[in-house]
């Protein structure tokens, strides 16, 4: 979500004749920031109401490199002390995750070391999440 900045409201008094236009001229830029207020506030809401029904933005998928014992997994989110989450999506990865070999050997700011079996399988598919 881009940030936008508001509008800077002037710091002049208005005039002491308090005109029809004077008070309009006045008003508009203080109803413009307040619009663009309540709609920070809605996309707020609407963030916090997706994460309480599970929609996080922390998930990705990754595919184990086939005929090598180690796959690089590159995600913004990740860092040295992050909990890394697999859900195998097919038969090839479940296997793969209940061998013993399969775990992560290494944890950076934005990517992980997946070490597993080296095997020719192309199919080993995984759904991940990240936390902390």
């Amino acid at each position: 979500m881009a940030r936008t900045s508001f509008p800077v409201v002037p710091n002049n008094p208005p005039a002491k004749n308090y005109s029809f236009l004077t008070v309009v001229h006045s008003v508009r830029p203080i109803v413009e920031y307040l619009d663009r207020s309540f709609e920070w506030l809605r996309q707020l809401a609407e963030v916090a109401n997706g994460s309480r029904r599970g929609k996080l933005n922390c998930v990705g998928d990754v595919t184990l490199t086939a005929s090598s014992a180690t796959t690089t997994l590159t995600d913004d989110l990740i860092g040295p002390n992050s909990l890394i989450v697999f859900m195998p999506t097919t038969a090839n990865a479940a296997s793969a995750l209940q061998d013993g070999a399969f775990y992560v050997s290494a944890r950076t700011k934005g990517s992980a070391t997946i070490t597993h079996t080296n095997d020719g399988n192309t199919d080993k598919t995984f759904v991940y999440g990240v936390i902390g």
